[in-house]
């Protein structure tokens, strides 16, 4: 029984590279594009799933900035989330943590950023 809607629009703002020379022979932009398109439908799909509630405030509205980072081992981690509603920001740090999402290692220190809003029906 969901609770709650969220209406999610994820946009993509910034496709940053940390450093362009750790990019091997071979990656060309659409392999890059494609990863960034893998993380984008894992947070849409992380994000509406209701598993079970993590938050002690029923106001999960707002808009955050989502900074998705990839370790020198391969996995997708969070760096960083800003967002005015700290619960807001909790939220959505603890449902994505709670994933172990994983790629190549050859893509370590690429970031991608998010711009996310949220409104709760």
């Amino acid at each position: 029984m969901k609770l709650f809607n969220l209406l999610i629009a994820i946009t993509i703002s910034v496709l940053l590279f940390s450093n362009t020379n750790k990019l091997f022979a071979g990656d060309y932009p659409e392999n890059i594009t494609s990863l960034k398109n893998q993380i984008t439908a894992e947070l849409k799909d992380i994000l509406n799933t209701p598993v079970y509630l993590i938050y002690s405030d029923k106001n999960l509205n707002g808009t955050i900035v989502l900074t998705i980072g990839i370790n020198s081992d391969g996995k997708i981690i969070i760096e960083n989330v800003v967002g005015e509603n700290n619960e807001l920001n909790s939220y959505v740090t603890k449902k994505i943590s709670c994933k172990s999402l994983w790629t190549l290692t050859k893509y370590a220190g690429i970031t991608f950023d998010y711009v996310i809003k949220f409104k709760t029906s």
